[in-house]
């Protein structure tokens, strides 16, 4: 069905990026590259089309079937495609959700059908800005558990270039606990989205440059050979220096001192304009 494929659509749309995104894009001297999505979070894939086009066709319990099956395929997982229906239905059903997406259907400028797999995907991407330290820190977290399992995956969280099958594959591989955390995290930062009608705030230009020449003093030579060749080649640098990159900030992140932990995994996981 089409909508599946929406689905798998924005689940790459949501997850993909990294820091890199933000470095080639706010420190000079380092090369700009083409700027790639950074959206992150599990985006609730089939949200709209059920809401825009099933729902009128099927009962709320075939539609519920659907997403079910549906995720069962993305999680590998009945649990935790049980878990994804149950945490989506009320989503579903508050009037507050349809209206953010109708919103964003009139601005991007067409029918709310045609762009709601990218409203969808931005309002999963916004609400990571609003979860709390604890939370960012945990879906970081998610992500470096992924990428340690695939290079490919994750040289894909820092350059963007993210494909559903690796994705797939490594939501698989997670235990049943992670699977749980990696839905609740996106549900709430799509529901504290729709619920907020303030921009969230986020650190300062000047806080996001004084953390990162906290981390790169942190750095070993060869740690900072690795990073500053994989911040110059953007997103075109290798896969191998890009997941080094990636947990290496990760890793070392949790050294520093709070605030600048919080702030440099903040990066990782918010868009570079999330707030």
């Amino acid at each position: 069905m089409e909508w599946e494929l929406w689905l798998a659509d924005a689940l790459v749309g949501a997850v993909a990026g990294g820091l890199g995104a933000f470095l080639t894009r706010k420190l000079p001297p380092i090369k700009r590259s083409t700027r790639s999505v950074l959206c992150v979070g599990l985006v609730l894939l089939g949200i709209t089309v059920t809401n825009h086009q099933l729902a009128p066709y099927l009962g709320r319990a075939r539609a519920r079937g659907d997403i079910t099956e549906v995720a069962k395929e993305m999680f590998g997982s009945e649990r935790a495609a049980q878990l994804y229906a149950s945490k989506l239905a009320p989503i579903l059903d508050d009037p507050k959700f349809r209206m953010r997406v109708a919103l964003m259907g009139k601005l991007d400028g067409g029918p709310v059908a045609d762009p709601a797999r990218n409203a969808t995907a931005r309002l999963v991407a916004a609400g990571m800005a609003r979860l709390t330290d604890a939370d960012q820190e945990a879906f970081a977290d998610l992500k470096g558990a992924l990428g340690s399992r695939s290079v490919e995956l994750c040289a894909a969280f820092w350059t963007g270039r993210l494909r559903v099958e690796e994705l797939t594959t490594g939501l698989h591989q997670l235990s049943e606990d992670q699977k749980a955390e990696w839905i609740r995290l996106s549900m709430e930062a799509l529901t504290r989205e729709i619920h907020e009608t303030s921009l969230p705030v986020g650190p300062s230009p000047d806080t996001n440059a004084d953390a990162l020449k906290v981390l790169r003093s942190a750095l070993t030579e060869q740690e900072s050979a690795v990073f500053d060749r994989t911040t110059q080649a953007g997103e075109n640098a290798a896969p191998k220096d890009a997941c080094a990159s990636f947990q290496m900030v990760l890793s070392r992140a949790k050294t520093l001192p709070p605030p600048v932990r919080a702030t440099l995994i903040r990066m990782l996981v918010v868009a570079p304009d999330g707030g």
